[in-house]
């Protein structure tokens, strides 16, 4: 499954590399082009996919995974997927591959071995790698609205950089672990895994396996302290700060007044009502082979 949109256009290099590959290493495949919509993605999977196929290797990125979630008949759920970075942030894969290159994925594509990937629910779209709500969605609106030259991590930092010292806090309320909390948020990033944009390492603890959400809830930051934040979410290391609320759940519910931009899967939508669940069902991702 190719994503010809992904990597700013750029992918089709590296689905000419995929495809060398599987034809040396003697496998039969098919290729199915993604369509840029939830609906024609829906129609062309249920129409193309059948019993004989026995993996999907995914070629894009963080939004074509996100494309492929909420895409999949159910009862293909069971196929084995490997991921293909040929996006521009390919953040999910940061997760398992130490050196997020093609390369390095194809050979896990081939070698690996299938482990269940929790699966998670916002409103009535699927996530998989996490959300953000707040500056973080102010951002990818930002990235989408006004184009830059930049790609993958340099275009995110320059957005980042654009809003920082701009962005106003909205009152968010938050429920979780049987605890309700109401706050000028920042932003609220809940990942299954733990690193964003290309490199913000917002969720350092997450796993995208043990069955719990990490929450990064940053309240009203004085502006003079955005640079030293910005630069230890970066990092991972700003979890001990005095604005910084880390923690685990497996439900959440936030909730504005207005409407206010998030991104789920790196994939821009709005909203006033957030409810986030795990999904009973889970994908099993091709992950390098234990030793």
């Amino acid at each position: 499954m190719h994503n010809p949109f992904a990597g700013k256009g750029q992918s089709q290099k590296g689905l000419e590399k995929a495809t060398a590959f599987i034809k040396q290493s003697k496998f039969d495949f098919d290729i199915l082009e993604t369509q840029e919509g939830f609906t024609d993605n829906r129609k062309n999977l249920a129409k193309k996919i059948n019993d004989t196929y026995t993996e999907i290797w995914l070629s894009g990125g963080d939004g074509t995974l996100h494309q492929l979630v909420n895409c999949l008949p159910q009862e293909f759920w069971h196929l084995p997927i490997a991921i293909l970075p040929n996006g521009t942030g390919n953040d999910f894969v940061k997760n398992y591959l130490l050196n997020v290159s093609l390369k390095e994925a194809l050979q896990v594509a081939s070698t690996g071995t299938p482990q269940p990937v929790d699966v998670w629910q916002c409103n009535e779209k699927l996530f998989i790698h996490g959300l953000g709500i707040g500056f973080d969605g102010q951002v990818v609106e930002s990235m989408l609205k006004r184009k830059t030259l930049f790609k993958g991590f340099i275009a995110y930092y320059y957005h980042v950089l654009r809003l920082l010292f701009t962005y106003r806090e909205k009152e968010f309320t938050m429920a979780a672990n049987g605890a309700e909390t109401s706050f000028p948020c920042f932003m609220i990033t809940v990942g299954n895994s733990n690193t964003f944009g290309g490199g913000f390492k917002i969720t350092p603890n997450a796993k995208i396996n043990d069955g719990l959400l990490d929450v990064c809830a940053i309240s009203k930051v004085p502006i003079w302290l955005r640079p030293r934040y910005l630069k230890t979410v970066e990092n991972g290391t700003h979890l001990h700060l005095q604005y910084v609320n880390y923690f685990n759940s497996n439900k959440l519910t936030i909730e504005t007044p207005q409407v206010v931009a998030g991104h789920i899967d790196g994939e821009l939508f709005y909203g006033k009502e957030f409810e986030i669940v795990k999904h009973p069902k889970t994908l099993n991702i091709i992950l390098p082979a234990q030793k």
